[in-house]
């Protein structure tokens, strides 16, 4: 609920958006149908925001966008359902395999048409046990951007909100930055 929470929230502060500016985005179970909407065609989404999810290699074959599409993907190292390094998928019932998120984000500035992308290191401010990469590559194609937040150390998790299910079950929750004020600020600033 908290993700659509933000959509509303950046919808409601951008109301001069274009009806080609939609979003999609979300966890796991919210990210895969929202990457398939893009995947599809990008008539549809213009941004993508998935947390903790990639792109399954069943999808990625067929990813051919017509246009550019802004990609802020977060995701942790440590995630034990949806593997930072792709291979065999335990979340969404199993029996799929993802692409790993470097190659997943490495996809999209490509296909985005992107500079290199720079990396910086976040504060880590909240001493939790997890610190963040961001890797950021803008301007691209038609004004879209490709960024990265790799949450090192941590789990399944929404970066600054609640650790929901005990740490080894999902792993760690980041508190060095809050998952739902970037998908807004990103969407905002595009």
């Amino acid at each position: 609920m908290r993700a659509l929470a933000v959509a509303a929230a950046a919808l409601a502060l951008a109301p001069a958006a274009s009806a080609w500016t939609t979003l999609t985005g979300g966890v796991q179970n919210i990210v895969v149908p929202s990457l398939i909407v893009t995947q599809a065609g990008t008539e549809l989404a213009s941004w993508e925001a998935p947390v903790a999810g990639t792109m399954g290699t069943e999808y990625a074959p067929t990813c051919h966008p017509a246009r550019p599409v802004s990609i802020l993907e977060i995701h942790g190292t440590d995630d034990p359902l949806i593997p930072f390094n792709g291979g065999q998928d335990n979340g969404r019932n199993g029996g799929t395999t993802d692409v790993s998120v470097m190659a997943t984000y490495n996809f999209w500035v490509s296909t985005d048409g992107c500079p290199a992308p720079t990396v910086v290191q976040l504060a880590d401010t909240a001493d939790d046990g997890t610190t963040t990469t961001v890797h950021r590559a803008r301007p691209c194609a038609d004004s879209s951007a490709a960024v990265l937040y790799v949450v090192n150390g941590g789990g399944h998790t929404w970066p600054g909100g609640e650790q929901y299910l005990p740490v080894a079950l999902v792993g760690k929750t980041s508190r060095d930055f809050d998952a739902s004020e970037t998908i807004t600020q990103f969407f905002l600033g595009l």
